[in-house]
C-alpha cells in the first residue's frame, strides 16, 4: 500500500432539531476517511447514514474502516463505498478549477420566527399537519415572500395521490413555487411519474434517487422534473458529477448535514449545477469543527483549502 490511511468516527449535535415526516433528528453521526496518496495529495470521504434515506450498522462500518486502514480487501457492497468513491473525486486535486466559482444556498425554513423574508430560494418541510390546516398556512407564508422568491416544498414522501393533487391545485397559479420535492413514497413512483407528466407544479425526485442507487439508472426513467441529489449517499461520485454536468438546470445538490470534510466535498460538487444548492448548515454554526466560510450565503469554490481541512483533521 503506497498511501497513508486514517478514519474518524464523528458526532455533531444540531443547535436545533431537524423535523420532517420521519420525526426529529438531533445529532449527526458519521465516519470520515482520510488518505494521503504517494504524491502527497490528500482526500476525504464520508459515510453519512440519514433518517429516511440510509441506515448504517456503525459497528460493522468501524470494522470495515479498520480493514481499509490496514489495506485489506473490502466487499464490493461495503458500507464505506460512498466514502471510498469520494476519495477519488476530481475536485480533491490541488489543480482543480471549478466550473462555477460561486454557489448560492437555498435557505431552510424552520419557523416563522427564524425565517427572513429576503428573497432568494427557500425550502420548507410540509406534510407535518392536517392538510386543511397546513395548506392555508403555507399559502399565507408564500404570499408574504418577496416576488423574487423561489420556494421548494418537501413532504418527504408523506403524501398520496389525492393529497398531492390538493397541494398541486392549491399552488398551481403560484409562480414562486419551484417544485414539490418527492411528494410520494418511492414504492408509488409510477403514480408520481404519471402525475408529474401533467402537473402545473413541477415535481422533484429525492428519496427515489437513493432507492434507485445511481444517477445512470435514474437517467433511464426519463423523469421530466427536477432531481434533488445527495452525492454523499451515492456510491459513484464521478457518475453523479457526469449526470449533473448533463442536467445542470434540473440538478439540485443537497446536504445530509455532513461534517466539514464531507461538506467541502459536497460544496465542490455544487460547481457542476446551475441551481441554488440545498446546503444550509446553520444547525452547526459556531461549532468548534466548523469553518465560517461554510456558513456564508454565497460560497466561493474551492471553499476550504485541503491543507486547512488537514489541520482540522489533525486537531480531532
Amino acid at each position: 500500500m503506497n498511501e497513508v490511511r486514517h478514519f474518524h468516527h464523528i458526532k455533531q449535535k444540531f443547535s436545533q432539531p431537524i423535523i420532517n415526516s420521519y420525526g426529529k433528528w438531533s445529532e449527526r453521526e458519521s465516519i470520515v476517511l482520510f488518505t494521503q496518496f504517494h504524491d502527497g495529495s490528500i482526500a476525504f470521504g464520508e459515510v453519512t447514514p440519514t433518517p429516511g434515506f440510509l441506515s448504517l450498522d456503525f459497528e460493522n462500518a468501524i470494522q470495515e474502516s479498520k480493514k481499509w486502514v490496514a489495506g485489506q480487501d473490502l466487499h464490493e457492497d461495503s458500507p464505506l463505498a460512498p466514502a471510498l468513491n469520494c476519495l477519488r473525486a476530481e475536485f480533491w486535486n490541488p489543480s482543480w478549477i471549478p466550473e462555477r466559482k460561486e454557489i448560492r444556498k437555498c435557505r431552510l425554513f424552520f419557523n416563522n420566527k427564524s425565517s427572513v423574508y429576503s428573497g432568494g430560494t427557500v425550502k420548507r418541510k410540509v406534510g407535518l399537519l392536517p392538510e386543511g390546516e397546513e395548506i392555508p398556512m403555507v399559502k399565507d407564508w408564500v404570499s408574504k415572500l418577496p416576488a423574487n422568491s423561489s420556494v421548494r416544498l418537501d413532504p418527504n414522501q408523506s403524501l398520496d395521490s389525492s393529497s398531492l393533487k390538493r397541494w398541486i391545485d392549491a399552488f398551481c397559479e403560484e409562480e414562486k413555487i419551484q417544485f414539490i420535492e418527492q411528494p410520494m413514497p418511492h414504492s408509488r413512483l409510477d403514480e408520481m411519474f404519471e402525475m408529474a407528466m401533467d402537473s402545473p407544479v413541477p415535481l422533484a425526485l429525492d428519496e427515489s434517487i437513493i432507492e434507485i442507487g445511481c444517477m445512470q439508472k435514474v437517467n433511464r426513467i426519463n423523469w421530466n422534473g427536477y432531481f434533488v441529489i445527495k452525492p454523499s449517499l451515492l456510491k459513484d461520485w464521478s457518475g453523479t458529477i457526469d449526470f449533473i454536468r448533463e442536467n445542470p438546470n434540473k440538478s439540485v445538490l443537497s446536504t445530509v448535514f455532513e461534517s466539514s470534510f464531507g461538506y467541502e466535498a459536497l460544496a465542490r460538487c455544487c460547481s457542476f449545477s446551475l441551481l441554488d444548492a440545498g446546503i444550509e448548515r446553520k444547525v452547526y454554526e459556531g461549532g468548534h469543527q466548523e469553518f465560517p466560510e461554510h456558513h456564508k450565503d454565497c460560497i466561493s469554490l474551492p471553499c476550504i483549502a485541503n491543507q486547512r481541512l488537514l489541520a482540522l483533521w489533525n486537531s480531532l
